[in-house]
């Protein structure tokens, strides 16, 4: 039998929605990467609209997104996007690197 601790899981994950030909989608990652110097990359997972559509609609239509780029850990979502705010959502959900 394995111990409940040896369980990988993806629950330390956020995800963010994101979408093709979209400025706003491409300054965060371009702030996560360049800025955050992708310390955080390994804990994201990236699904885009048109790429990952099935998974993005589900996503979308659980969380009422209506506008991108969001970041999403399990029930709390963050729409706006700015440096500060996305450096608070990380470090709460990720811890500080």
């Amino acid at each position: 039998m394995i111990p409940p601790r040896a369980v990988v899981t993806d629950v330390t994950r956020v995800i963010m929605l994101t979408k093709p030909n979209c400025p706003q989608c491409q300054s965060l990652k371009m702030f996560l990467k360049l800025a955050l110097r992708d310390k955080y990359a390994p804990e994201i997972d990236i699904i885009d609209q048109q790429a990952q559509s099935d998974r993005f609609q589900t996503l979308a239509r659980q969380h009422a997104v209506q506008s991108l780029p969001v970041l999403i850990k399990d029930d709390d979502i963050l729409r706006a996007c700015g440096p500060n705010e996305t450096i608070r959502f990380l470090e709460t959900h990720l811890g500080k690197r």
